[in-house]
C-alpha cells in the first residue's frame, strides 16, 4: 500500500478531559507540501507520532470560521486562526500521551492543525472586500484550502499504520464539521478496523440555506456531491448535520458521535454572527440531536 488511500484524496490535492503534565514524547512536525497553505498563504504543517500499528488517533484542530470581509480580515476582526499551531497546545487532554489514565496514550497520532477558516471544507482561493479599508487594501484573498490540508496529512500517514484495529477521528470546534467526512474515508480505507468519530463543540451550527451557500463559496459543493455525502435534491436546505448522514450512508459501520455544551459561548457567538442571535444554543442542539439519533444508527 502506498500513496493516498481513497479516490477523494487525489481530487482534493489537485483542486481536553484528562489532566496531567504535558507529554515528554517528541512529536514529528511534517511540512504540508506545495499544494497546501494556511488562510493567508503561510506554509502549512501537521504533527505525527507513530507508536502503534494497531491504534490510530486522527485529530482535527479547531480555530473558528470566516465568510466575508469582516470575519476574514486578519488585520482587524478575523474570526478564525490563520496560522498553524505549535505542538504544545495539543499536548493535553486526550492527546496527552504521558498521562497514565488517558486511554489513547498508546495510539499513533496525527494532528491536523486548523488555519483556513473554511471548517476544513474549502478547495479554492476566495476574494473579500473590507467594508472600511482605511489604510489597508480594500481587497484581500483567503486560501480556503481546508480540503487540501486534510488529505495531504492523511496521505503521509496511512502507510505508517497499515492495518489498525481501531481508528479514532476527533474534531474540535472548527475542525469538527469535517470529522464525519474524514472518518468515512478512513472507514472505507480500513474496512476491517473499528472506526469511531467524535465531533466536539460544533453541533449547534445548523443553518439551512446558508450552509450550502457557504460550501459553494468555499468550493466544497461539487466534491461533496460527487462523493455522495450530499444529495443534490436536498443540497439547498442542508445543514452540517447532513455530513453525518452522508458519512453513515457511505460507511454503515462507522460509529458517529458528538460532544456539546448547551452553554457554549463560542457556538452562541457564531450563531449570532450568522443571523441567529435570538436562538438559544440548547434549542438548536436539541433539534439536531433528535434528527441525528433518528437518522444515524448508533449515533451518540
Amino acid at each position: 500500500m502506498s500513496g493516498v488511500p481513497h479516490r477523494i484524496f487525489p481530487i482534493l490535492l489537485i483542486t481536553g478531559s484528562a489532566c496531567g503534565p504535558a507529554s515528554p514524547v517528541e512529536w514529528r512536525r511534517v511540512e504540508g507540501g506545495p499544494d497546501t497553505s494556511c488562510g493567508m498563504g503561510d506554509p502549512y504543517h501537521f504533527f505525527a507520532k507513530t507508536s502503534s500499528e494497531e491504534k490510530l488517533f486522527v485529530f482535527l484542530g479547531g480555530g473558528g470560521a470566516c465568510w466575508d470581509g469582516v470575519s476574514c480580515d486578519v488585520e482587524r476582526t478575523a474570526r478564525f486562526s490563520s496560522e498553524p499551531d505549535t505542538i504544545r497546545p495539543y499536548q493535553r487532554g486526550l492527546l496527552n500521551d504521558a498521562h497514565e489514565l488517558n486511554p489513547f496514550r498508546d495510539h499513533s497520532f496525527l494532528i491536523i492543525p486548523y488555519c483556513t477558516g473554511d471548517l476544513n471544507l474549502g478547495t479554492r482561493v476566495d476574494e473579500y472586500e473590507r467594508p472600511e479599508p482605511g489604510d489597508l487594501p480594500a481587497g484581500f484573498e483567503v486560501h480556503d484550502f481546508g480540503l487540501r490540508l486534510v488529505p495531504a496529512a492523511l496521505s503521509g500517514r496511512v502507510d505508517k499504520v497499515p492495518d489498525p484495529e481501531i481508528v479514532v477521528v476527533g474534531g474540535q470546534s472548527g475542525g469538527a464539521p469535517a470529522s464525519p467526512l474524514v472518518a468515512s474515508l478512513l472507514a472505507r480505507h480500513y474496512p476491517d478496523a473499528r472506526v469511531v468519530q467524535v465531533g466536539d463543540a460544533a453541533g449547534a451550527l445548523q443553518i439551512p440555506r446558508l450552509t450550502w451557500r457557504l460550501l459553494q463559496q468555499w468550493g466544497a459543493d461539487s466534491l461533496l456531491l460527487a462523493e455522495g455525502l450530499i444529495d443534490e435534491s436536498d443540497a439547498a436546505e442542508m445543514t452540517l448535520e447532513d455530513l453525518y448522514l452522508g458519512a453513515s450512508r457511505l460507511a454503515p459501520d462507522l460509529q458517529l458521535s458528538q460532544i456539546n455544551s448547551v452553554d457554549d459561548p463560542t457556538q452562541e457567538m457564531f450563531l449570532a454572527l450568522l443571523g441567529l442571535e435570538d436562538v438559544p444554543v440548547s434549542q438548536v442542539l436539541f433539534r439536531s440531536m433528535i434528527r441525528l439519533e433518528s437518522a444515524v444508527p448508533g449515533f451518540r
